[in-house]
Order: C-alpha cells, then structure tokens, then sequence
C-alpha cells in the first residue's frame, strides 16, 4: 500500500518505541528473577545481614547506580517493581499520543493552500474576511491562496491531534473507518486519563469506552487503571492502523504525495 514519507517515519518510531518498552519490562522481570535466585528474600533495612543489597544482586556498582542500595530487596518484587512497570507503560502510552499528534501536523503543513479543494463549509465563514484583502491581493488566484492559507491556520489552531484529524476528515472530504477511528481515539482518551486525573477511571471515559475497557483490563468508575504490556501493544497497533488508513484516504485524494520506498529512520 502507498504510504507518505509522514506515515513512513511514523510506523518506524512506533515500532522503536514497542520494542523500546518491551525491553524495559523485559529487564525488570530479569532483574526480579536474580533477586529471588537469591533465596528468601529479607525483611529488614539494608546492611542488617538479612536483606538483599540489590547492587550485589543485579552485579552493578554504586558508583554507576547510586540509589539501588536505597530500597530493601523484599520491596523489590511488590509495590516498587509494579510501580516501575506501570510507569514504564504510562511512557509508552504517551509517546504514542505525542508520535501521532507530531504526524498529524507535519501532514497539515504539506497541504495544498488552494481554497477551492476544501468543502465549502469549511472556509465559508471566512470568505468575507478573506475578501476584505482582495483590493490588496489583485486577483482570484491569490485570493483562494488566502482562503487556504486561512483555513489550515484555523485547522492547525486546534488544541488536540483528534480535533485536527477531525476537522481534516470534514474539510478534505475523507473516507475513514469508523471503528479504527473509535480506538484511536479511546487509546488518546486513556493517555489523557493519566496525564489529567492519575489513571482513575472517569465517568465519561467508561461511558465512551467503558465496555472494552473492561473486558481488556477489567477496570470500573472510579478505580486505577492498571496498564499492561499487551494493552500499550495494542494501543500502538490501534493507532498506527488509524493513521494508515488516514494517511491511505489523503493519498487517494491527490492531498499528499506517495513514498513507497525504504523505511525513514525513528530517530528522524
């Protein structure tokens, strides 16, 4: 499928970032198996003789690593490594939203500034407006010029990746997926979730999005989502087939370019 060079170093920084946290949580399993290798674990403070110095366990100096030694071996495998991976989780899941919402604007800014390609609801409350500069511009080219330059710079005003793409859809005439959409959307609505109200489940979150929600993590009003690694896999897999699709209509539009070869590196 014809994907832009956008979609292209999208898909390459959504897959650097799976395997990104995959690797993390892989290492703080490995860690906690080491530490249990060491037998029952200690209850008392570190340097007692009973507890595990997790410096010697994980075989990393202090110098290098100087908080290690700060936290008991036996809180290691509760509250500690569940608070590591949760926020190991919650990174991933916000990178997917900054990722998107970059996309979506370096998509904005290729296209045309050409008016009359837009709906005509789009740019009609700014036609008078527009028209108030025509003694200036001269001629109709270098009016519809305007016109579209106004109109991406009202798109572009909006606060949010989800109200640009929503606008975009509307003023470009797009065709996309209801249902991939909706999922885009609930993965944007979680993030939101953690950054604004600490992961606790909202009334108007579990009304859009409460039924699957539950099933994938089994979560009420009112409770702590608790992420997993399968859930943030999926949450990159929702979004980055939300923007193929996206990205496949604005192409089939004649709205942006088509780059078939080679795969943009992440870091770009």
């Amino acid at each position: 499928m014809p994907e832009s060079t956008q979609f292209q170093r999208l898909r390459a920084r959504f897959d650097y970032l799976h395997q990104y946290i995959e690797t993390v949580d892989a290492a703080l399993v490995a860690a906690s198996e080491i530490i249990q290798g060491y037998g029952p674990l200690g209850t008392g403070p570190v340097g007692d003789g009973n507890a595990i110095r997790l410096s010697k366990a994980l075989g990393h100096p202090l110098n290098r690593y100087k908080r290690l030694d700060n936290l008991p071996g036996h809180r290691w495998n509760g509250s500690f490594r569940n608070f590591s991976s949760q926020k190991n989780l919650e990174f991933g899941l916000t990178l997917i939203s900054t990722y998107f919402e970059e996309y979506v604007k370096t998509v904005l800014k290729g296209l045309p500034e050409d008016a009359t390609r837009y709906k005509a609801t789009t740019y009609s409350d700014l036609d008078l407006e527009a028209r108030s500069v025509v003694p200036i511009l001269g001629d109709a080219e270098r009016l519809k010029k305007e016109i579209g330059k106004r109109i991406l710079s009202k798109i572009a005003a909006k606060r949010y990746a989800r109200g640009i793409v929503d606008s975009l859809i509307k003023a470009c005439g797009l065709t996309i997926s209801p249902k991939n959409l909706r999922l885009a959307v609930m993965v944007l609505d979680v993030r939101n979730l953690f950054v604004h109200s600490s992961g606790t489940m909202t009334k108007e979150l579990w009304n859009s999005h409460g039924k699957i929600l539950f099933k994938e993590l089994g979560v009420g009003v009112g409770k702590r989502i608790q992420l997993t690694l399968g859930f943030v896999g999926d949450c990159i897999k929702r979004v980055r087939t939300h923007a193929a699709d996206f990205d496949a209509a604005l192409i089939a539009g004649g709205w942006i370019p088509a780059r078939t070869l080679g795969r943009p590196d992440a870091s770009a």
